[in-house]
């Protein structure tokens, strides 16, 4: 899986352009100097297992860690609207993009990713990374098991969606990831 990239969601990109354009009518989205939203930040998921998460993204999908730290008190509590929060938040990278997972330590009574989700629930959002070799990202996938919510790599017409083929694979957590090439 190397030399994969993150490419942030389409639905993340629009937003910020229809903000900026709203903030700032006929402003193009690279004009951020006054911009109401300048740049997008490292995607976050609230994962169960920290240390599984990260031998998940660091051996599997080949993240780099970059950081590990525990929050607790007020400010986090106040941030995150969860009373008595106290979290693990771990900080990776691959290439020029970066991921944060939060484990919440305190309380542990979140819920869980629905098991029936389905891409056209509300709920439902995906990480896309670029693969530069998809055949052989998509065998390292099923080398480790990754459970794959479509039956392998599927070619898509006319390249609508930004990228010709990609597979759809869920994280430890049930995330899902979208594996693609350009």
């Amino acid at each position: 899986m190397k030399g994969c990239r993150i490419v942030t969601g389409m639905l993340v990109a629009g937003l910020v352009a229809g903000l900026l354009e709203t903030a700032f009518p006929g402003a193009a989205a690279s004009d951020t100097a006054g911009a109401l939203v300048q740049a997008v930040g490292p995607i976050g998921m609230t994962v169960s297992d920290m240390d599984r998460s990260i031998e998940f993204y660091s051996r599997v999908l080949t993240f780099e860690k970059l950081s590990d730290v525990e929050l607790a008190g007020p400010e986090i509590e106040r941030l995150q609207g969860v009373f008595g929060a106290r979290a693990r938040v771990v900080r990776m990278r691959l290439g020029d993009e970066q991921i944060e997972l939060t484990e919440y330590l305190a309380p542990r009574d979140g819920r869980l990713m629905p098991p029936d989700e389905k891409a056209n629930d509300l709920v439902h959002w995906q990480t896309r990374l670029v693969a530069g070799d998809l055949e052989a990202a998509e065998d390292a996938l099923r080398r480790h098991h990754v459970p794959h919510l479509s039956p392998g790599v599927v070619a898509l017409p006319d390249g609508k969606l930004g990228f010709p083929r990609g597979v759809r694979v869920r994280d430890p957590d049930g995330h899902v990831m979208e594996v693609v090439t350009r």
